[in-house]
């Protein structure tokens, strides 16, 4: 069995040359978020059907859609690559990779993490490993780790190494999610300067205007860059997501709906990421008094399709938040949660347990009429939700549940507090600020403005 060098130097086992080019191809794709990635990992193996390297990235993407649906073929990966591994032989950084993909089969995100990450001081150019990586630190919530892991290697690359624009789209979302909000657009900006698909670094740079009350500076940032979508998978959904989000700030309900029909939902498709974003859109459209009609039948009757999914406890909540909005009963859903976390299996399953359980209990006691019960569990979680995964801007719908549940329980010293605090991290936000001084004034009903 031959070895090769792939575009960022790294050794790599395969049966033939063209194999290696189609994985680098995956790998750019990967980092860019191309709806071609797929395509290309395919081609891969198509060239070397037991090629070790790709059989594992194909795996790890088969767990990050978060769907039971796909676990069977990604164990179908993990043996096929431990296989050829044997028969083949391979590299420290392929066995880590495979390693990885064993302990990610198993529910074990953290080990998954370790074994990506300890081949890296041998191989700082890994572009897979490190983003890799950061994908399963972002479902854990883990923004240090985030940060961390792409600052660790920042030292061994430069301007005019392959992938380098991609590596800071990383890094300046880690840089957001833990409130360095001018070094993260500096950094998000100059990765869209190099890479001008890096949809992450755009993302990134949006995350800083929303966490900073730029909502203005967030439209022509998006529309701006718009072009730079055109081969981006299910990550543009999440792009118009942000840029609804903007329009609610600026108290424009009726264009935020607008982008939720023709780009956020036009697609109907069943991803728990695009999920979510429609659920927390339609959440904070009716808390602003905004008019959703019947729009969250078609996010029910997907949620109803992965009730005893568990894959990823971000999917569980905004499953149990689209039951809600729905008038549905999400009791079902809540029982199956809770025989999965008396399992406890892996990162997740204590995830569940600890977290994710009461929150979606919270949920569902708020769609009871429960509020009492709903806000004294969503108190409780504080900040341990953020173990559920995803962004400060995704877990926010909860902060904002919080104040509604505080707000029509009565509690009215709570719902200050919580908006006070909401204030203190963002001093410019209207909503806050209006709702405020409608407590003030005795008024419990819902706001027409920004959230």
């Amino acid at each position: 069995m031959s070895t090769y060098h792939d575009r960022r130097g790294l050794l790599v086992t395969a049966d033939n040359a063209d194999a290696v080019h189609h994985l680098d191809d995956a790998v750019r794709g990967l980092l860019a978020h191309s709806r071609h990635t797929p395509a290309d990992l395919s081609r891969a193996l198509e060239a070397d059907p037991d090629f070790v390297l790709a059989h594992a990235a194909k795996g790890f993407l088969m767990k990050i859609l978060g769907q039971a649906a796909f676990d069977p073929v990604a164990r179908t990966c993990l043996q096929i690559a431990q296989a050829a591994l044997a028969d083949r032989g391979g590299t420290d950084r392929e066995r880590a990779f495979v390693a990885g993909l064993r302990s990610l089969c198993a529910g074990e995100f953290i080990d998954a993490i370790c074994h990506l990450e300890r081949q890296l001081p041998d191989n700082p150019h890994d572009a897979l490993a490190i983003k890799l990586s950061h994908a399963l630190r972002f479902m854990l919530g883990d923004c240090q780790g985030m940060r961390a892991s792409t600052h660790r290697y920042l030292h061994a690359w430069h301007e005019g190494m392959p992938d380098f624009g991609f590596l800071l789209g990383c890094h300046a979302f880690g840089l957001e999610e833990t409130a360095e909000y001018a070094e993260a657009e500096r950094v998000g900006r100059r990765a869209v300067d190099l890479e001008p698909t890096d949809a992450w670094g755009f993302h990134a740079v949006a995350h800083v205007m929303e966490m900073t009350d730029r909502p203005k500076d967030g439209v022509a940032w998006l529309a701006a860059n718009e072009a730079s979508l055109a081969d981006t998978n299910n990550l543009a959904y999440h792009v118009w997501w942000h840029r609804a989000l903007f329009h609610l700030s600026l108290g424009d309900l009726d264009a935020a709906l607008d982008l939720y029909d023709t780009r956020i939902r036009a697609e109907q498709t069943d991803d728990f990421r695009d999920i979510a974003n429609g659920a927390s859109l339609l959440w904070r459209l009716q808390a602003l008094g905004g008019e959703v009609g019947d729009r969250w039948d078609e996010l029910a009757d997907l949620a109803e399709g992965h009730i005893g999914d568990h894959a990823v406890c971000f999917a569980d909540n905004h499953y149990v938040m689209a039951l809600v909005g729905a008038g549905r009963s999400p009791d079902h859903l809540v029982a199956s949660m809770r025989d999965r976390a008396r399992q406890a299996a892996g990162t997740q399953g204590e995830i569940l347990a600890d977290v994710a359980l009461p929150l979606a209990e919270a949920q569902a006691a708020c769609g009871r009429g429960d509020l009492s019960e709903a806000l004294a569990v969503f108190r409780r979680m504080g900040p341990a939700v953020r173990r559920i995964g995803g962004s400060h801007a995704q877990r926010d719908v909860f902060v904002l549940m919080t104040i509604e549940a505080a707000v029509a329980a009565g509690d009215r010293p709570t719902a200050g507090a919580l908006l006070r605090d909401r204030l203190r991290g963002r001093p410019g936000n209207a909503w806050a600020q209006a709702r405020l001084a409608q407590l003030g004034a005795g008024q419990d009903e819902p706001l027409r403005g920004a959230a």
